[in-house]
């Protein structure tokens, strides 16, 4: 018996070559069944893949891949597309699909037609090292865990309520830019910007997360933080071999596995050590106000009480605020200096631009940003032109599918979209490689799309926007002696940096640099505060906040503003004094009659759809010489506006006194919705009514809801009916919602629940705000006069 087992060991061990080269043969077999398997799928789908190159069985395309340098595989991928002119392509890896986009209408399909389709995430081993086991939102497969995360992201950490609960850190770190800078130029050094703009960014959300600008206490330390992190960025899903052939994943033929091990280690070195710290004082009981994200993310409980998030997932997400934060930001602004140092007029133009806005008695705030429209085109133009990287983080197919009506895409394809080719793509952008301002019109961010979306595109690009106002306005930038221009070599890399970091010279613009908190300005009655720390909307804060506070001011702000731009207001003959400004005794604080007015066009034209809507109406009704009542006004551009958004039509009746009758409707329940009421407190009583409110909101509900119920009943039945394919407005993406399992996650009482409840959020405040604003202005003409002013330097540039 011995000698047998022997003797097949002798064999073995003598034959190591021949097994080898036997399991390599079976690995042929198997991929050309699969081959097959893939070509039975694209005929029997009567559609073929996109095009791509030829590929060998095993290995797919490779050998074309990396045949001069694998680090170039981005260039490379963009290559084949340019030699077979096309827009999608097919390129087999192993034994994945690889499609990669550089079509707009293709990326859009991808997105947001079949969003649901390509809403998951590939396995690979750099996501997997990065997000510590796929915890993090950004690079978990779709299931359970990203519905969790995401979940989280949007309604504790990146709602708008948090977004100003946060904002004077932000402010802080701006503030330390500028001294920061100014100290270097006291010092007569050249400036790095490429170190100042990321160390900036790592800085922001260091405050945001840990209140500290640093962990270490040693810039040294906090630099290599920011490095490690810069090569997290440059090495997660990158080309890695063992990502498409699995089976040589012990074998870290590239290195990219210790590389992304040692710069993870060196990135969370002391953010686990602070996490680790911060729950053990909560759990001691010397805490017990939020202060910052990582307090929120320890609070965060269950509906049991139970933590939310374990130390795991905290400390995942916590690198992954770093990842997401500091990247685009940084580059971003870095090209855009590098543009307008070598493109004079473009700087000139965006500090015009702050000079007029802003002024040179402060310093630029978050507040502004909403009007900085030069320095933001330029944000975007950078964007489009220079992305950090080349391609998005890449979507899996969770099925088969037909894409552009005549493209086969596998189920488990890697579907990439080209930043790079989206932005440079020459049917769509006249000469695209010039960095232009006025081409950003059409370009939007690919990042902000669909369900796996960027749910921080506000927080970045406030983080982007305040970094680039902050060092214009307070300071001139110049190219250092003997750099006649600026050389904009991109980097061969997988990152898309300049191959040099920008080094210009600053000189300080402003007289001071100690940045305002208060800002006190008197003009008559009238007192403008910018203080950061201001909490002036009581209802957007905590967690139970109105999560729709932007679209709220929005809407206020637009209303008024066209108001405002497109006509001169006075008061009717016989009013000289607008004095009856006497809040209603009722349950809601109107005036206690409409205000009246009447107006005349500032705009030769009458000229977004409900916001022209508005102007033709009011003009209409000079034509007529009547006087305008602007509660009427206000209440149903409001109503407009939402019924616009939520169904795509303006009424759902057909006829203007009973669209009145619904807003009256709404603004009844408005009135009655938490009011006093006996039954309440005593709810015994509940039987009676004994106030009446009970049949009074029921009666109005039935007017509310009558047209709301068909309507929603008829789109949901439109889309079982396979006559719409494309979300056109929000009762769409509620009707198409839909959970792990592709069931549809909401029904139709919740659907029909929260429509009523955004008519009901979304005219209130709003249509009060801006009669309230008039009725003020009238009385104080100085206020109308510096809002008519405010109109016309706002669209100076149009």
């Amino acid at each position: 018996m011995m000698k047998i087992s022997n003797l097949l060991l002798m064999i073995i061990s003598s034959n190591t070559t021949f097994f080898i080269i036997i399991s390599i043969l079976l690995t042929i077999f198997i991929s050309i069944i699969l081959n097959k398997k893939w070509n039975i799928g694209s005929v029997r789908n009567n559609k073929p893949l996109p095009p791509g190159p030829k590929s060998w069985p095993i290995i797919g395309c490779f050998p074309q891949i990396i045949r001069k340098n694998k680090n170039a595989l981005i260039n490379r991928i963009h290559k084949i597309m340019e030699e077979m002119d096309t827009e999608i392509a097919c390129i087999r890896l192993g034994n994945f699909h690889v499609i990669s986009v550089t079509s707009p209408e293709l990326a859009c399909e991808f997105l947001k037609i079949q969003d649901s389709i390509f809403s998951s995430r590939p396995i690979c081993m750099s996501a997997s090292l990065v997000s510590n086991g796929y915890l993090t939102p950004i690079f978990v497969p779709s299931g359970d865990q990203w519905m969790k995360m995401k979940k989280i992201l949007t309604s504790h950490v990146l709602s708008p309520t948090s977004f100003q609960w946060l904002r004077c850190k932000r402010d802080e770190e701006a503030d330390h830019l500028h001294r920061f800078v100014y100290n270097q130029y006291s010092n007569q050094l050249v400036i790095n910007l490429r170190k100042v703009t990321r160390y900036h960014c790592g800085n922001v959300i260091r405050n945001m997360i840990f209140s500290k600008r640093s962990l270490f206490g040693i810039i040294e330390q906090d630099e290599e933080q920011i490095d490690a992190v810069f090569t997290l960025l440059e090495y997660v899903y990158s080309f890695g071999i063992s990502d498409y052939l699995p089976w040589l994943s012990v074998f870290d033929l590239d290195g990219h596995k210790a590389i992304i091990k040692k710069a993870y280690a060196t990135a969370t070195k002391h953010i686990d050590i602070e996490v680790d710290n911060r729950i053990q004082i909560w759990k001691d009981g010397n805490k017990s106000l939020e202060e910052d994200i990582l307090d929120v993310l320890i609070m965060l409980k269950d509906t049991n009480g139970n933590p939310l998030m374990n130390v795991k997932e905290i400390k995942a997400q916590v690198l992954e605020f770093f990842m997401a934060t500091v990247d685009n930001p940084s580059n971003a602004v870095e090209w855009v200096l590098a543009e307008m140092l070598n493109q004079p007029i473009l700087m000139q133009k965006a500090i015009e631009e702050l000079n007029i806005v802003v002024g040179i008695n402060r310093w630029v705030q978050e507040s502004d940003l909403p009007r900085l429209n030069y320095v933001k085109a330029c944000i975007k133009e950078s964007f489009r032109l220079h992305p950090f990287l080349p391609f998005n983080v890449p979507h899996v197919s969770v099925s088969d599918t037909i894409v552009g009506e005549k493209y086969f895409i596998p189920k488990g394809s890697i579907v990439l979209l080209s930043r790079l080719g989206l932005g440079r793509n020459s049917r769509v952008w006249e000469d695209p490689l010039k960095f232009k301002r006025s081409a950003t019109s059409k370009w939007k961010m690919v990042v902000n799309i669909g369900r796996r979306g960027c749910p921080a595109v506000k927080l970045g690009l406030a983080i982007t926007t305040m970094l680039l106002a902050r060092l214009l306005q307070g300071f001139t930038w110049n190219l250092p002696p003997n750099s006649p221009c600026n050389d904009l070599i991109e980097s061969s890399k997988i990152n898309h940096f300049s191959t040099l970091p920008l080094l210009a010279q600053a000189t300080p613009r402003l007289a001071k640099f100690k940045s305002e908190r208060y800002l006190k300005k008197k003009d008559g009655d009238e007192v403008v505060l910018t203080d950061s720390k201001m909490r002036l909307l009581s209802f957007s804060v905590g967690r139970q906040g109105c999560p729709s506070v932007k679209l709220g001011s929005t809407i206020t702000t637009m209303l008024l503003a066209r108001l405002l731009q497109g006509f001169t207001w006075n008061l009717p003959p016989n009013a000289p004094c607008n004095n009856d400004l006497i809040e209603s005794c009722k349950t809601d604080p109107f005036c206690t009659l409409p205000l009246v007015a009447q107006t005349k066009p500032r705009l030769a034209k009458a000229m977004d759809e409900e916001a022209d809507h508005l102007h033709r109406f009011i003009y209409n009704q000079c034509n007529n010489q009547l006087a305008i009542n602007l509660r009427k006004v206000t209440r149903y551009h409001c109503g407009n506006v939402i019924r616009n958004m939520i169904f795509s039509k303006r009424s759902l009746f057909g006829i203007i006194e009973q669209d009145e009758e619904q807003i009256d409707a709404v603004f009844t329940l408005l009135e009655y919705v938490y009011c006093f009421s006996i039954s309440d407190y005593l709810p015994w009583l509940s039987v009676f009514d004994l106030d009446g409110h009970k049949a009074i909101i029921k009666k109005a509900y039935a007017k509310a809801t009558k047209h709301i119920d068909i309507e929603v009943d008829h789109r949901i039945q439109t889309w079982k009916d396979g006559n719409k394919s494309l979300e056109e407005d929000i009762l769409d993406v509620l009707i198409m919602l839909k959970d792990t399992n592709r069931n549809p996650l909401m029904n139709v009482k919740e659907i029909k629940a929260p429509v009523l409840e955004l008519m009901l959020a979304t005219m209130d405040n709003p249509s009060n705000t801006v009669e309230w604003a008039f009725a003020e202005m009238l009385n104080q003409p100085k206020l109308m006069q510096k809002g008519y002013r405010r109109t016309q330097h706002c669209c100076w540039d149009q």
